[in-house]
């Protein structure tokens, strides 16, 4: 039998190995059927972390389940991902920022009133359901407790009582040992809970919380076989105060992995000058009883896990309610396995502040640092009201995705929506602004769809959930070219595919090798509500004017451009098609030249 000790920032636990059985460790262990599975609430550790299984010789095998993370000890080589090591009891390793510590079960230590002989207790143990003919099985074995229907609702009323307090407060324990003694019919009745191995008392009833003593026989004995025991001490030998005791209860609180965090207590004393008699049922405690104690325990387990729960809930939500709606939470909360590393089509957006470094020159940090998080916030509400997942702030920009980690059908007609709302949300900004540099920003959305590994990003030593991979580094270069183009949004030919993107929304400007990529890239320019400027004509003479170029046919180009920049109303302001005008002057200095279908962009 194994004591392992988990300790981190959240947690300071104590679980029971019993012999022959394995325990599997790790933030979203889920182990095999009769395996002990212990949740680390550190997520520097991996879903799986370690394996410890005790052998034969008395020493525990430790395997590292994690291909990632390493398992530490304190002297000695490092446990490497997948390898695994045999050492003696007692030992320490450590994980992310857990430490375990595993050693073999001491021998229980004698409390104040576990005397001479105490090792030797009569007690019986409750294994069996309550069978309400027990109590009516005749007149020689009527409890001291009354069966009646009145008792009933008082005891049912009071376990709600419980069950409904505020676990974990001093209030929520309090009321557990009144109901020891005001509901069971006990002389006293304390809550102990585990630390660090050994019990204390946390609330009282019957004697002062302090001045608290119990048999620290029982309650091991009580932890080790997560069983509720009751009845006398048989052979405490002379009674010198009315502190002795006649009879005693302990039943184990119980988490969902059916590990003790504490014990519920309570005793029967002894009159002064009175040995315990056995048959006495006043001065003992009946099984009728020591249900009751354990059903209380079973209440305060409930209570406990509840609010484990709860933090916990609360917790994954601070984390996550940040980067996804309300809605994307829930679905994670019902669904961890969602979180798990995937490949998938994503679509993702960066969304960088244009003209932000000159406002900043212009600025103090504290103006700086305002107007910054004034318009990321906002940014970042159009994303969350999309149904995006904000992967990452960086600098003056914001990094999103759509399909991950919640399934999204439409996902990149969302985000194009999402990047509408932006530029509108923008505009309502320098609308606003009474600072005149203010009214000059803009931003540059870059949108592109494919496929990405999703998951940890943040590396084994912090929890970051996003995706990897080429899509996500196209899609960064893609709002680099905003620049170069001078437009607010473009995006892949792929995401106005899905998204189904077509004129007056959006129009095709052709075939351009990004900066520090391999491969050319399609892109579309994304009008949204410029789209009014442009006639149905005049987008159509511009696509022409793309298609010639792309062909070899630069003069034909040239010409249907000039066409369109004649007939145009935004042929002043339209920044594209003077980049795609400067390449025809380029390429028409230079005729006998091979010259590629795409345009080269050389800087992000």
């Amino acid at each position: 039998m194994l004591r392992i000790t988990v300790e981190n920032s959240q947690q300071n636990e104590e679980f029971i190995l019993p012999n022959g059985k394995r325990a599997e460790l790790g933030r979203l262990v889920t182990a095999a059927e009769g395996v002990l599975d212990v949740w680390l609430k550190d997520s520097t550790c991996s879903r799986n972390q370690l394996r410890l299984t005790e052998q034969s010789d008395g020493a525990v095998l430790v395997e590292n389940l994690s291909a990632n993370v390493s398992i530490r000890r304190p002297s000695g080589a490092d446990i490497a991902p997948l390898g695994s090591i045999s050492l003696a009891c007692p030992f320490t390793v450590s994980a992310g920022a857990t430490t375990v510590k595993v050693d073999g079960e001491a021998a229980p230590v004698p409390h104040s009133l576990a005397q001479a002989g105490a090792n030797t207790l009569s007690l019986h143990a409750v294994k069996r359901q309550i069978n309400p003919t027990m109590f009516w099985s005749g007149e020689a074995h009527k409890p001291d407790v009354e069966f009646s229907q009145d008792n009933l609702l008082y005891w049912f009323s009071a376990l709600i009582a419980v069950q409904r307090s505020a676990a974990g407060s001093s209030c929520f324990y309090q009321e557990i040992a009144d109901a020891a003694v005001e509901l069971v019919g006990l002389d006293y009745g304390l809550v102990l809970l585990l630390n660090e191995g050994a019990s204390s008392c946390v609330a009282a009833n019957g004697m002062e919380p302090l001045a608290a003593t119990w048999s620290e026989t029982v309650v091991r004995k009580t932890i080790h076989e997560r069983c509720t025991f009751y009845g006398p001490l048989d052979d405490l030998g002379p009674v010198q105060s009315l502190a002795a005791l006649a009879a005693v209860v302990a039943a184990p609180i119980l988490r969902v992995d059916e590990s003790v965090v504490g014990v519920i207590y309570g005793a029967r004393r002894v009159v002064c000058g009175q040995l315990p008699d056995n048959n006495d049922r006043e001065s003992g405690v009946s099984e009728v009883q020591a249900v009751l104690v354990q059903l209380l325990a079973a209440s305060a387990a409930t209570g406990l896990a509840r609010a484990e729960q709860e933090a916990e809930a609360a917790m994954f939500r601070g984390q996550f309610e940040e980067f996804c709606s309300p809605e994307v939470v829930r679905e994670l909360q019902n669904d961890l396995s969602l979180l798990a590393p995937s490949e998938r089509s994503v679509t993702v957006l960066f969304c960088d502040i244009r003209g932000f470094t000159r406002l900043c020159e212009r600025l103090n940090p504290w103006d700086s640092n305002d107007v910054t998080s004034k318009i990321l916030d906002r940014v970042a509400e159009c994303i969350l009201q999309a149904d995006g997942f904000i992967v990452d702030y960086y600098g003056d920009g914001i990094a999103a995705m759509w399909n991950a980690p919640c399934l999204q059908k439409n996902h990149a007609r969302m985000a194009v929506d999402c990047a509408n709302q932006i530029q509108q949300t923008l505009t309502q900004l320098r609308n606003d602004s009474l600072h005149p540099d203010q009214r000059t920003l803009r931003v540059g959305i870059g949108i592109h769809t494919g496929i990405a590994l999703v998951g940890n990003i943040g590396g084994s030593r912090r929890l970051k959930y996003g995706p990897r991979g080429t899509t996500v580094n196209l899609a960064s270069r893609i709002e680099g070219a905003t620049k170069h183009f001078g437009v607010d949004v473009l995006m892949s030919a792929e995401t106005a595919r899905q998204a189904n993107v077509q004129p007056p929304e959006g129009r095709r400007i052709g075939c351009f090798q990004l900066a520090a990529t391999d491969n050319p890239v399609e892109l579309f320019h994304y009008l949204g509500r410029d789209s009014k400027h442009y006639s149905t004509e005049e987008l159509r003479i511009f696509a022409t004017a793309v298609d010639l170029f792309e062909s070899g046919r630069v003069q034909q180009a040239e010409k249907q451009l000039k066409a369109y920049l004649a007939s145009s109303s935004s042929a002043e302001i339209d920044s594209v098609a003077d980049v795609l005008s400067r390449e025809i002057d380029r390429r028409s200095h230079y005729p006998g030249e091979t010259h590629p279908p795409h345009i080269q962009l050389h800087t992000k």
